[in-house]
Parts: C-alpha cells; sequence; structure tokens
C-alpha cells in the first residue's frame, strides 16, 4: 500500500500539469496587406494555465512560423476577461520568416493575438498583430479563423 501510495505522490503532479495539443486548421486574412491564406494553428495548454502556439501560414498568400506563449487576459483587478462559455487567450512571440516571403531566412519580428475559442459552436477567432519588418515602418493586422479542432 505505501508503495502505491508513494508511486501516486511521484506521478500526480506530471498528470495535473499535462500538457494537452489540439490543432485546429482554417484561414487567416491580413487585412494590412489585404491577402488571404490557410493556417494550421497547435494550441498547446501546458497544464499549469498558461498556454503555447505555434502557427504555420500557407506560404503561398501568407508566410511565416509563429511561435508564441500566453495565458488568459485579467481585468485590472485580477479577473478574467472572457465571455461565459469561451476560453479566451492572449499570446505574445515571434513570426520567423525567410527566402520564400522574400526576407533572409532567420528574419523575425514580433507577434501577438488575442483568441477567442467558443465552447458552444467549438470554433475560435483571433486578432493578430505583426510588427515591423526589415525594410518597412508598418505594421500588420489581421484575423484568423478556425474551424472545429482536427486533433
Amino acid at each position: 500500500m505505501r508503495v502505491v501510495l508513494y508511486c501516486l505522490a511521484l506521478l500526480l503532479p506530471a498528470l495535473v500539469h499535462a500538457q494537452q495539443t489540439q490543432t485546429y486548421t482554417g484561414g487567416a486574412h491580413n487585412v494590412t496587406v489585404g491577402a488571404h491564406a490557410a493556417l494550421t494553428l497547435d494550441l498547446i495548454r501546458n497544464g499549469d494555465g498558461t498556454y503555447g502556439l505555434a502557427i504555420t501560414f500557407d506560404h503561398v498568400n501568407l508566410f511565416g512560423d509563429v511561435v508564441a506563449t500566453g495565458g488568459p487576459p485579467l481585468t485590472d483587478d485580477g479577473y478574467i476577461a472572457c465571455a461565459e462559455g469561451h476560453e479566451c487567450i492572449t499570446f505574445e512571440g515571434t513570426i520567423a520568416l525567410d527566402s520564400r516571403s522574400g526576407f533572409d531566412d532567420g528574419t523575425t519580428t514580433s507577434f501577438a493575438m488575442s483568441l477567442d475559442l467558443d465552447g458552444h459552436s467549438n470554433t475560435a477567432m483571433g486578432v493578430y498583430h505583426i510588427g515591423p519588418l526589415p525594410g518597412f515602418t508598418f505594421e500588420q493586422y489581421g484575423t484568423i479563423t478556425l474551424a472545429t479542432p482536427v486533433s
């Protein structure tokens, strides 16, 4: 009995903080440059209230690979700012570009996104912001629409 309890005590923290990944497919609309593209988005729930994000655009109409971390948006007094039945997450990270996009391999800039996962329809929408790229002074803004998760 003691051995079982000892094993449970060792395994429980890992089970409580188990990482879970959901993959979504959908589309992005970069309103700054007027382009649409397909995308794949991996949402990683770290099990501790934090999130990871990986987005790959189609590399035909929109380019880049995003890596970001995030958490729920909080009001000034510490409450989660999200509609009932929704899961809201804000992310900050980087978008990496390569020669397919006309930039040098390894070019990066900032990426931020707010994502609203609708627990009723199991779909999601988001808005994103891309920082200035080398040779450009403007920033880019866009929207993301995601279908039901594929995994």
